[in-house]
């Protein structure tokens, strides 16, 4: 990529987070889905996870406001309640999940 291309539209910062249930057996930021209490801790280093997206985004000098919203602690829970969005209350199993998460550059 020459200094003078830019990034298509469609471009996202990926990682692949795991998800088990009572990973840690953590008490600590619980919710309740479907009487199952999930928390931060049940998605492997999920904060390390963060600063990877947060890193990548400032490298390529993403909207700060896109930034800002997904740091620190705040940020955490932010990314957190999304994740758990998308655990599903009527899956199979305690089975572990790889659970993709993108991040796009929001418009300006």
């Amino acid at each position: 990529m020459s200094a003078t291309s830019t990034v298509s539209e469609s471009f996202q910062i990926t990682t692949i987070i795991r998800y088990e249930s009572g990973l840690l057996a953590s008490q600590t930021s619980q919710t309740c889905i479907a009487d199952k209490f999930m928390t931060i801790d049940d998605f492997y280093l999920l904060a390390s996870h963060q600063d990877k997206l947060m890193n990548a985004a400032k490298h390529l000098n993403w909207p700060v406001q896109l930034i800002e919203l997904y740091s620190g602690t705040r940020g955490l829970q932010i990314l957190f309640a999304k994740l758990l969005l998308h655990i599903h209350e009527d899956r199979k199993g305690d089975a572990p999940l790889q659970v993709l998460v993108a991040l796009a550059e929001m418009e300006h």
